[in-house]
């Protein structure tokens, strides 16, 4: 029940009800000017909108309910020579090596990996 919370909040709840009422608007106006049930091609074009708007869910609650990718604590890589580890960050708190493009967060207390793309 606590990954729920996740979805019952302003955030998400908005982001859901514009695509969900973009979707619902473009299937209305697809029926009225291109009907699927007339064409082969009103068809095609529905499946595949409705395809699209359905990945468009799916990566939504995907992000939504997978982590990022944290670094395990004490981490190094499996190559550990000389070379690779002076390549590295170390990181003071996790107590290990920082990937490339990975950075610490204080909010998670951990190494994210693509700290770019994170929002706790």
């Amino acid at each position: 029940m606590a990954g729920f919370g996740r979805v019952f909040h302003w955030g998400p709840l908005t982001a859901i009800t514009i695509i969900k009422w973009i979707t619902l608007a473009t299937i209305y106006c697809n029926t009225m000017w291109y009907p699927p049930a007339e064409s082969l091609g009103g068809f095609l074009y529905t499946a595949v909108f409705l395809v699209f708007s359905g990945l468009t869910m799916y990566h939504f609650f995907s992000a939504m309910f997978e982590g990022p990718g944290y670094l395990p604590l004490n981490w190094k890589p499996e190559d550990s020579s000389e070379s690779v580890l002076r390549q590295l960050q170390f990181c003071e708190l996790c107590q290990g090596c920082k990937a490339p493009r990975a950075h610490h967060c204080r909010k998670c207390g951990r190494c994210v990996m693509k700290m770019d793309h994170h929002c706790p």
